[in-house]
């Protein structure tokens, strides 16, 4: 008897059965291993379901599916959601970068004007670096300067 066996990837191949075969036999020849063999919308578990399939008839090979689990159960949460940053803009934050002394006059233009914050060696002149408590750090280019152990217990 002959029947058409329809694999996975859509080939499918000619098998001859005898009234001998036995299933597993069948199944290990065929390599049809954690597959499920299907014939008229119901699955074949035994050897006398394999031969009592008619001449010609078409088989399909179908994959082992894991199905019917749970649903995973929804988290509880008892402490409140984190607020993000907002970021505050605050007006005239460039002129905290530059100190005046009281001597300079606007109409001669004499007078000192430093800087109190350091600028970043890699970047250059004009990117200024953040001054923590303990370190300078760089927002562009993320440097970052230690201070000494004295300006540091002296910050503290």
């Amino acid at each position: 008897m002959q029947i058409f066996l329809h694999q996975l990837d859509g080939s499918h191949t000619i098998v001859d059965i005898s009234e001998n075969t036995d299933l597993n036999t069948f199944i290990a020849s065929n390599n049809l291993i954690n597959c499920r063999l299907v014939y008229q919308g119901e699955t074949i578990n035994t050897t006398a379901q394999l031969l009592s399939v008619n001449n010609n008839a078409n088989l399909f090979v179908t994959g082992d599916l894991e199905g019917g689990k749970k649903k995973k159960k929804k988290k509880v949460y008892t402490s409140k959601k984190k607020n993000k940053h907002i970021h505050k803009k605050t007006p005239g934050a460039t002129l905290s970068l530059y100190a005046v002394d009281g001597n300079f006059l606007l109409i001669s233009g004499k007078g000192n004007v430093t800087q109190t914050r350091k600028t970043c060696p890699s970047c250059g002149p004009g990117i200024f670096m953040a001054q923590h408590w303990d370190r300078y750090y760089c927002g562009t280019c993320h440097t970052t300067i230690k201070m000494d152990s004295e300006t540091i217990k002296k910050n503290e």
